[in-house]
């Protein structure tokens, strides 16, 4: 059994240029969630776009094929329209069949996976701030509020500097396991430790979402707070 619970806010923002999508067929599970860059609404435009994108087609044409094709359109858009460089999304996405689940992450949209009574694991960004702490200069908690923290190396929409600049993994999921994939807006605002005490304490993937939100809004109130979003999945098999 699969328990899964979405949000998605704009924040004290007047337009949210997150999005989120979810399907469910023939028992496969499919969860995108993305957050668009770009001026005037196109960076809205870009993360709906993905989302559209993936959700119509990762069970026909699989995960990277279906990145790819937002890649495409996205560049093909820009083109078309003279808006180079201004519809940009961040993306995660998770497919899950039974107990096996695939993922892939571009940007600095993150996916954590809980297992154990522990974080078992959460993406690396694609930004300047994570090369920062790969090199040892800042810590990982340091990101959530360095001044360099929104700046990008790689996300949908812009020019790529490899042909894959997402990271894909593949695994298994065991019961009681939970997911969490998120924007910035939502992870700035909570640390790991609190997201891990909050499903130590919730039970339901609904609940377990409430209570971050709760902490994410006392964080961020009166912060000029980002939009922020986030897909909760617990595997209950």
């Amino acid at each position: 059994m699969i328990d899964y619970a979405v949000i998605t806010s704009p924040g004290e923002r007047e337009l949210n240029e997150d999005c989120i999508a979810y399907k469910e067929s023939n028992g496969d599970y499919a969860f995108v969630v993305a957050d668009g860059l770009g001026a005037h609404g196109l960076g809205n435009i870009a993360s709906e776009g993905a989302c559209d994108i993936v959700i119509e087609n990762i069970f026909q044409i699989g995960m990277e094929e279906s990145i790819q094709k937002v890649q495409k359109t996205l560049l093909e858009e820009q083109d078309k329209n003279g808006l180079h460089g201004k519809m940009k999304t961040t993306i995660t996405v998770v497919k899950i069949n039974n107990n096996h689940y695939e993922q892939l992450h571009l940007g600095d949209s993150r996916i954590y996976h809980f297992g154990r009574m522990k974080l078992l694991e959460q993406t690396k960004d694609n930004s300047v701030c994570q090369k920062l702490v790969t090199a040892g200069i800042i810590g990982q908690s340091e990101v959530r509020h360095h001044r360099d923290r929104n700046k990008l190396l790689n996300v949908l929409g812009m020019e790529w500097n490899n042909e894959t600049p997402y990271t894909l993994k593949k695994g298994e999921l065991h019961r009681f396991e939970a997911i969490l994939m998120c924007t910035d807006g939502f992870w700035e605002w909570i640390t790991e430790r609190e997201m891990k005490i909050c499903l130590w304490k919730s039970k339901s993937a609904k609940e377990w979402l409430t209570m971050m939100e709760e902490i994410v809004l006392q964080g961020g109130k009166g912060n000029h707070m980002d939009n922020y979003s986030a897909i909760v999945v617990i595997y209950r098999r």
